[in-house]
């Protein structure tokens, strides 16, 4: 995930989401929620930085709902 935030930084932001998407459906068909919900998280961020308010929320609030079930704080914080 580090990885694709820093592509995304750096200016490559399709591929540095599709990185971040890529981990979230990975973890999402394994049922790691915990590490799926980050994911999201991130991937919510970065739409917020280039100004995707809609996707941001629709990531952001997914990842709340997620990080909640599976008890993940940090990322109930980072999110809310």
């Amino acid at each position: 995930m580090i990885v694709g935030r820093c592509y995304v930084q750096s200016g490559h932001i399709t591929h540095g989401l599709g990185m971040l998407d890529a981990i979230r459906t990975h973890c999402k068909s394994r049922g790691d929620g915990y590490l799926s919900a980050q994911a999201g998280e991130a991937i919510g961020s970065v739409m917020l930085d280039i100004g995707r308010i809609p996707d941001a929320i629709k990531y952001l609030t997914s990842s709340v709902e997620e990080a909640i079930r599976e008890h993940n704080q940090w990322i109930y914080i980072c999110g809310t």
